[in-house]
């Protein structure tokens, strides 16, 4: 086993072509408005204080690479992973500008943009949720990058 220490943003999240998969027995999306707060509040402080935010562990593996997407498994982190990414999409939703908005999305889609990889709709998330938050999470209809019902009544 390999541990290395690494930002879930810059990591993680923001590199092109990786999606992470919140397998089917894992438990559903459970946070609440409470957990949720607490979790923003930690990373203004950190960035008041001019300091990193330590995250939790985020244990995942790897599970293939197709049409150049590299697939992996949540193992654990996904409530956090999860809360960061709707965060994120909450942000994006809220942006003043099409050049923020375009900079928070890198965060959130897989990008193609000469079409030379053929990725389908489902591989443009870079959080792909289990199967039962697939219907009742926002994060299934990607092709204009808006969500269909409200986000988490924190945003």
């Amino acid at each position: 086993m390999k541990i290395g220490q690494g930002r879930i943003l810059n990591d993680y999240i923001q590199p092109n072509k990786k999606q992470y998969c919140i397998p089917v027995f894992q438990r559903d999306y459970a946070w609440t408005a409470e957990q949720c707060e607490k979790l923003f509040e930690d990373i203004v402080l950190a960035y008041q204080l001019d300091r990193e935010h330590f995250c939790g562990s985020f244990v995942y593996a790897p599970l293939e690479t197709k049409n150049h997407i590299d697939y992996y498994i949540i193992i654990d982190g996904q409530q956090r992973f999860t809360t960061l990414y709707i965060l994120l999409k909450a942000l994006c939703d809220s942006a003043k500008d099409e050049r923020e908005k375009d900079a928070i999305q890198k965060y959130l889609y897989n990008e193609d943009r000469f079409n030379r990889y053929n990725i389908d709709e489902k591989s443009k998330l870079k959080l792909k949720p289990g199967k039962m938050d697939n219907d009742s999470f926002p994060f299934s209809e990607v092709t204009d990058y808006k969500f269909r019902r409200p986000l988490h009544p924190l945003f």
